[in-house]
This record gives structure tokens, sequence and C-alpha cells, in this order.
């Protein structure tokens, strides 16, 4: 029978001033059972090779810290395919300025290239974004009175 886990766990200790658990194999047994996925892998690859996995309306940075945990516990290791599967998910607005952006061309087998390259591109335009509001902002509240002013330069 699986016993529960951490906070039990602790008052176990406390209370009985023993281990719950007799080895660290018989714990890890325990937290696998509770708290993994069946077949993770398995559900990691039907994710990553369907549409799900694409950034929608998650932010940047959460889209590459999912993709980059799939791609770690899947164990891909062909970093051109990594980057095709990156860019494909990647909101298309985002990775057409990337990829036509630069000098020099994002090698297509360059996956840490194209995560640091997107999370720049992201803080460049929320850092515009910003700009432009402040002006908005600046712009709403200047007078709007024009006496005393001509609407001519020849006036």
């Amino acid at each position: 029978m699986l016993q529960p886990l951490p906070d039990l766990t602790i008052c176990y200790k406390t209370k009985y001033d023993s281990l719950h658990y007799g080895s660290w194999d018989a714990f890890q047994k325990v937290f696998i059972e509770t708290f993994c996925l069946e077949n993770e892998s398995t559900h990691a690859l039907m994710h990553l090779e369907s549409d799900r996995y694409f950034q929608g309306k998650r932010t940047v940075n959460t889209y590459v810290n999912e993709f980059e945990d799939l791609i770690n516990l899947l164990g891909y290791s062909d970093d051109l395919t990594i980057v095709l599967k990156f860019r494909c998910g990647l909101n298309p607005i985002l990775q057409d300025k990337i990829t036509e952006s630069s000098r020099d061309r994002l090698l297509d087998n360059a996956p840490d290239k194209w995560y640091a390259a997107t999370r720049r591109f992201n803080q460049n335009h929320l850092a515009n974004e910003a700009f432009h509001s402040a002006r908005v902002r600046h712009h709403a509240t200047m007078p709007t009175s024009t006496a005393g002013f001509t609407t001519s330069a020849f006036s």
C-alpha cells in the first residue's frame, strides 16, 4: 500500500523518531508511483508530435522552458530536429522576425542560440511596447487647447 508523502513523512519522523521508509529505494519507489506519470516519455512524445506544444498564448519564457523540458525528457539530441520543432511551435510573427532580422542567419542546428534569440527579441518587444505606451500616456496628458496658437505657419 502506498504511504502518503512529504508532510506525513515529516510528521512520522517527528512523532516516531524514525524514518517512514526503510531505505532511499523504498522512498523513491513510492515517490515515483505517487507523482510521476506512467509512460511519461510517451505522453511527452505525443505532446511534441502534436500542435499542443505550440506557444499559443503562453509567454516566451514559458514556451522555451516547457519546450526544453520536453526535449530533455525525450532525450532528443539531433539539434536540427530540435530547432525545426522549436521554430514550428514558436509564435509565427516572432519566428519570422528572428529569422529575418539578423545579418548572420541563425543556424538550424543551434537550439541554444534560438532560445537566446527568442528571449532577446521578446525582451526588445516588451521594452518597445513600454516605450510606446509611455508616449501614448504622455501625449494624452498634453494640453489640447490651441488658444494662442496658429494653425498654420503662414498665418
